[in-house]
This record gives structure tokens, C-alpha cells and sequence, in this order.
């Protein structure tokens, strides 16, 4: 019994120090945090520092039953937020899945996207991201899904 228990309580504690964010993904963390705010609040000259220069995005989406891929550069998508706009734009994040190995990160956040308080869409963002030797880490790619449905 005694070696069952002993068992048991490392095994909890294995998965209770697996469990803790290490500084890299908590610094990794707040830079996606701060890359969302700032496209909610049409900040790009924070964007800016979050992308490498030649970042790609692309967001899978379905139309009229077709599956169909948007892509576009970091440049453009930081333009295009940066725009003045009437809406409110926030894009809710409801988890994290951070894999880090040397200089390349991988974070998986699905989300809620609110247009005007109202749910507008939600998903699953997929970001790559490397560590430079002078800015830290930077977003090189990200993939997102989009839908309308299962969003509550």
C-alpha cells in the first residue's frame, strides 16, 4: 500500500511541475496577449514589433460549402487593422498550448471573435514563432480557422 500511494503522489506531482508555465512561455504569453490588444485597439506600432518582417498569415474558412484559404503578410494585416473603424472589435482567447523547443514556439489558442459585443465567429489560432538574437521572439506564421458555428 505504501508503495501504491508513494506511486500515486509522484505521479500528481510529475503532472502538478509539467502543469507550471516556464518563463519563456509566460513571456511568450504576454507578447501574443499584447499582439491581441493591440489589433483590438488598432495599434500598429505595437503589431509591428510582434511579427518577423516577412510573417505570413492565412485563415481556413468555409463559403457556400467550399474550403477556401485567405493569406496574407504581416505588413498588409497590420495596415488593414490599423484602420479607423465604427466596431469593437475583441478577440477572446480561451486557452493555451505552448510547445517551445530552442528557438521555435508553437502556441495553439482557440478563440471567440466579438464584433460590437456580439459573437461574430471563433476557432483555432496556430502561431510559429523563432527567437531572434536582438528582439526576442517573433511571430513568423500563423494559420487560424474560422466558423459561425459551436461558438457559445
Amino acid at each position: 500500500m505504501k508503495k501504491f500511494l508513494a506511486l500515486v503522489l509522484s505521479c500528481f506531482a510529475i503532472v502538478a511541475s509539467n502543469a507550471q508555465p516556464t518563463s519563456e512561455e509566460e513571456a511568450l504569453q504576454m507578447m501574443i496577449t499584447r499582439m491581441f490588444e493591440a489589433m483590438n485597439k488598432s495599434e500598429g506600432h505595437i503589431l509591428e514589433r510582434c511579427f518577423s518582417e516577412d510573417a505570413i498569415l492565412e485563415t481556413l474558412y468555409t463559403k457556400d460549402g467550399e474550403k477556401k484559404i485567405h493569406r496574407t503578410s504581416a505588413k498588409d494585416f497590420i495596415e488593414q487593422v490599423s484602420l479607423p473603424r465604427k466596431e469593437d472589435w475583441k478577440e477572446q482567447i480561451n486557452g493555451w498550448t505552448i510547445h517551445i523547443d530552442g528557438d521555435l514556439a508553437s502556441i495553439w489558442t482557440p478563440y471567440t471573435f466579438y464584433l460590437d459585443g456580439e459573437i461574430s465567429h471563433c476557432g483555432i489560432n496556430s502561431f510559429q514563432l523563432r527567437n531572434t538574437n536582438k528582439e526576442g521572439w517573433k511571430i513568423t506564421y500563423v494559420i487560424d480557422t474560422r466558423r459561425r458555428e459551436g461558438c457559445d
